[in-house]
């Protein structure tokens, strides 16, 4: 079996981080694959496994017609492509009009965050999406593609994220002193990092000085000069780092005290996988399917609402509890639900799938 995994590029996302941990996967399995991306933007080509092949197609523009031809030659090659972010899928189905290549053999990875604000999808998407099998990293994902889309219940399958642990030498944190906060996603307004601003704002005015950290690469400028300047309008400058173009957080997450995590969509979010990956506690908005599975058994983890009162309540209730004991419930949820097996075997199944309807062996 041969897995080409086809996307837009390594630059610093959760997509990207999801076909790195694939690859990873497969590379373990000794299952011939490699990664084909249209444009030669990086950020984690270094994060890539060592033996793993990294192919570019070096698109020019939407009508580059040698790339089409490019993509298809390489894809026919392989018995499955599987196929990370929208752009990308209609790429594919493009060159499939000009070109030999089938769809049929596509499978297509769905990690789009903003569906619970955003279910719209232009024509060509539509169209692409009837060809293949559908992953999504949520159940709305899953809802939108079967009520919105029109597939077939029998082409989508749900595969939640999950992270492989980075194995750490910092020394993790003992006590909820001093107040060290992280908050890993890009800067755009569904991922809210002003909410953690103002959370920020409130518990330090009741005496704290927490200091937060902003992990993320900016994809909307304006929204995140308007960050900026909160912080200012806040007097909060001391009191608040961004770092941008971290390739690797999860090797940084052991040195503060408690995640944060404040969305207003999420189909993952990975981000908090990577924090109880590293044994770091957190309080998130409810958002994302992380947060609706630990819920259930541990709602101190979630705050109930969108507002800096609803996350500092929750915040507080985590608090309280000695640090030990919550980073011994975090341990316990990442080993329970976060397991790589499973992952690899429902992935296993999507692909034996469509190598069969494509006349393939397994």
């Amino acid at each position: 079996m041969k897995i080409l995994q086809f996307i837009d590029s390594l630059a610093i996302g959760g997509a990207e981080r999801v076909a790195l941990t694939i690859a990873s996967l497969l590379e373990e399995e000794n299952i011939d694959n490699a990664i084909l991306r249209r444009y030669p933007i990086g950020g984690l080509e270094n994060n890539l496994p060592k033996n793993r092949v990294l192919l570019d197609l070096n698109t020019r523009h939407k009508l580059d017609i040698s790339a089409y031809r490019k993509f298809a030659k390489i894809a026919t090659s392989y018995d499955v492509v599987h196929i990370h972010l929208r752009g990308s899928l209609m790429f594919a189905y493009i060159a499939s009009l000009c070109t030999s290549f089938s769809m049929m053999k596509v499978v297509f990875h769905d990690h789009y965050g903003d569906i619970d604000f955003d279910k719209s999808a232009p024509l060509l998407l539509k169209w692409a999406l009837k060809k293949i099998k559908y992953v999504g990293v949520s159940k709305s994902l899953n809802n939108w593609a079967l009520q919105d889309i029109g597939l077939l219940d029998s082409n989508i399958s749900l595969i939640e994220n999950i992270v492989l642990p980075v194995i750490n030498d910092t020394p993790k944190q003992l006590t909820w002193k001093p107040e060290k906060w992280v908050m890993v996603g890009n800067f755009r307004p569904t991922k809210n990092q002003l909410l953690a601003v103002n959370i920020l704002h409130l518990w330090n005015n009741k005496g704290n000085a927490a200091h937060l950290t902003f992990i993320g690469q900016v994809n909307d400028i304006s929204y995140y000069e308007s960050l900026i300047q909160k912080v200012k309008e806040l007097g909060l400058n001391e009191y608040v780092t961004f770092m941008l173009d971290c390739t690797e957080p999860q090797k940084t997450l052991p040195a503060f005290t408690l995640g944060i995590h404040t969305a207003t969509s999420e189909t993952g979010p990975l981000s908090i996988i990577e924090m109880m990956a590293q044994s770091l506690p957190f309080v998130s908005t409810p958002t994302g399917e992380v947060a609706k599975q630990i819920i259930k058994e541990y709602p101190d983890f979630i705050a109930s609402g969108f507002e800096p009162t609803d996350f500092i309540f929750a915040m507080q209730n985590m608090l309280d509890r000695p640090r030990p004991e919550a980073v011994k419930m975090v341990q316990g949820i990442f080993n329970t639900w976060f397991e790589k097996a499973p992952y690899l075997q429902k992935l296993m199944t999507v692909w034996h799938s469509v190598i069969k309807k494509c006349g393939g062996t397994i």
